[in-house]
């Protein structure tokens, strides 16, 4: 058997005949998710995945579906749910070789794992084995003749899907397939609007509008989100001896650093002058920590390449421990900065906990 066989090898891409009540079912869904042509990031995508799935669960056993973009190297999940069933969420980055997703968007066609605990050569079976997930239907979305990306469909026991389950899912995934292309177009412009051209990172005015989003977002599933703010020791006396230009170009290369050292899901944005703020979605204080001790370190080497005598504080915050309302929230992490500052600098310090992480360099 080739990779990637389907599970059907004789009839698995035969016709099949979609009868009325199934019929409703993907045009609800294409609906659905054609009125985020509007939206202004993919949390909007993962709220229609969310109601695609309810209305799908009436025709098919679904344990957990995503909606994916693809690049030369990468699956970008842009949706999944349940989000909190899995660590492949919203925004994650995982690479694309050897996946059922490079499989289906290379062969423009479907394929089904009916029970993954039998084998499977693809790279991405053993990560949903572990998740507990028997079954994986992967469905190219492909857009004008151009695969954008997948539909996985996931369940918990194996042979769950049947060469009909295959054929219904065939067709939602082709009329998805568009109106995902549109949408992740309105978004993209959006998000380009709000980019601060010297750091590359996304700005304050688009700060307020995101963390306001992930709170709503937590909110329904119970999770925990983590703030950084970072900010240069000293940064005047930096500013004075550099001057403006060799200054702004010192912020843009801190701003490169930031965004290479992040996670996928993670959001950097330029918070005020020499100010970053970082958004870690459905992330522990300590995992927090860590990436904030990894900016630090990471920010600290590009002041010492430039003969800069000066160092990185950082202030985190959780979300809800340190506040339930955005408001709350970045207070906190604001407060933490200035302690860390205030204390000499060079470390990262959390707002509820007070933990200070010594430059060991």
């Amino acid at each position: 058997q080739s990779k990637g066989m389907p599970m059907v090898k004789e009839n698995i891409h035969k016709p099949v005949r979609i009868s009325g009540k199934e019929l409703d079912i993907i045009n609800l869904c294409s609906e659905v998710i054609t009125s985020g042509l509007d939206i202004k990031s993919g949390l909007d995508i993962q709220r229609a995945l969310e109601r695609s799935i309810e209305e799908l669960r009436k025709l098919v056993n679904v344990s957990w579906a995503a909606i994916t973009l693809t690049t030369d190297n990468d699956i970008h999940f842009l949706a999944s749910f349940p989000e909190m069933g899995t660590a492949w969420r919203p925004g994650a980055r995982v690479p694309i070789k050897g996946s059922g997703t490079e499989w289906v968007v290379t062969h423009k066609k479907a394929t089904v794992e009916s029970d993954l605990f039998q084998g499977s050569e693809f790279a991405t079976s053993q990560f949903y084995l572990q998740q507990g997930f028997r079954s994986i239907v992967h469905l190219p979305l492909i857009a004008v003749d151009i695969p954008i990306g997948s539909l996985i469909i996931a369940n918990r026991e194996r042979n769950a899907y049947n060469h009909r389950h295959l054929g219904f899912l065939e067709q939602l995934a082709s009329q998805l397939a568009v109106p995902i292309k549109h949408s992740r177009f309105y978004a993209e412009v959006h998000e380009k609007s709000h980019i601060d051209e010297l750091t590359g990172l996304l700005n304050r005015g688009y700060f307020d509008e995101v963390i306001v989003d992930e709170i709503g977002r937590h909110v329904r599933y119970a999770g925990v989100f983590s703030l950084i703010i970072l900010d240069i020791d000293s940064s005047k006396a930096i500013n004075d001896m550099f001057g403006h230009l060799t200054y702004d170009k010192l912020l843009s290369e801190m701003g490169s650093a930031t965004k290479s050292t992040i996670r996928g899901s993670d959001r950097a944005f330029r918070y005020g002058g020499d100010e970053f703020a970082v958004l870690l979605p459905n992330t522990s204080d300590e995992t927090a920590s860590r990436v904030a001790e990894r900016l630090r370190v990471k920010i600290n080497s590009i002041m010492t390449s430039w003969n800069v005598s000066a160092n990185i504080s950082v202030g985190l915050a959780g979300w809800p421990v340190d506040g339930i309302a955005a408001k709350e929230v970045v207070d906190a992490a604001e407060a933490a900065l200035r302690h860390a500052k205030q204390n000499g600098g060079n470390y990262s310090q959390r707002s509820s906990i007070i933990s200070q992480f010594k430059n060991t360099e």
